[in-house]
């Protein structure tokens, strides 16, 4: 619930506005569940909560493009993967790391029309994908690779850079935070979810109903902008 009383800065407020939205939406699909409301009415409940949290998001967002202009992409890649990988105190799989990145850049294209990175996104073997993320893993020093079971444990050498301190936007941030708390974690119900929400998003799912999942294809992140435009009627 929002709190009240007492100076709130826009990014607790969107912070707060993004749980409500979250919590709001179970709340109203138990509630069809039981027969008590309809998707009709879901839906026009959910736009209402998203309209104020797409403004707030449009002003947070706003210094994010300008705060990137002067920096390398590949230096961005390489802040996001340590930014992921320290917040979750270096329990992430490699897997989880890719979703993580591919979220980011549809997040800000979702809110600014613009990726984070310059990664160029693609179908491949059932899930989004890109070669450089590899090659910008293997290139960092600071991290470290451990195999758990079938997966792969990524973690940081020196464990002070937990506490770094990230040069990014309070929008970024938050986009950045959004992820982390929404969908780290080592359980395999998490992780599921994870990958069933990746898959439903706007541009997997045409990427899905077009093509193989061997034929590696370049996703149209911005299908995402248009997504959230047409729901919102702007």
């Amino acid at each position: 619930m929002i709190r009240g009383l007492g100076v709130r800065s826009l990014e607790e407020v969107a912070a707060e506005i993004f749980q409500l939205e979250q919590e709001t939406e179970g709340l109203l699909k138990r509630m069809v569940s039981f027969g008590g409301l309809s998707r009709f009415s879901i839906k026009g409940s959910l736009n209402i909560i998203s309209v104020l949290r797409y403004r707030l998001n449009f002003l947070l967002m706003k210094g994010v493009g300008s705060s990137l202009a002067h920096q390398e992409s590949n230096t961005m890649l390489e802040k996001l993967i340590l930014y992921f990988v320290c917040k979750t105190k270096g329990r992430i799989t490699k897997t989880q790391l890719v979703k993580f990145l591919y979220l980011a850049d549809l997040y800000s294209v979702k809110w600014t029309g613009k990726q984070l990175t310059d990664l160029n996104w693609c179908y491949y073997n059932h899930g989004p994908w890109n070669r450089d993320i590899d090659a910008t893993l293997d290139s960092m020093r600071t991290l470290s690779f451990q195999k758990d079971g079938n997966a792969v444990l990524i973690t940081v050498n020196d464990e002070s850079l937990f506490s770094i301190d990230f040069d990014f936007s309070e929008g970024l941030k938050l986009i950045l935070e959004n992820i982390r708390r929404e969908w780290s974690g080592s359980g395999s119900e998490k992780f599921d979810e994870l990958l069933d929400y990746v898959y439903s998003t706007a541009p997997m799912v045409e990427a899905k109903s077009k093509h193989r999942p061997e034929e590696q294809v370049q996703l149209n992140l911005q299908l995402e902008r248009e997504k959230l435009l047409e729901e919102l009627g702007v």
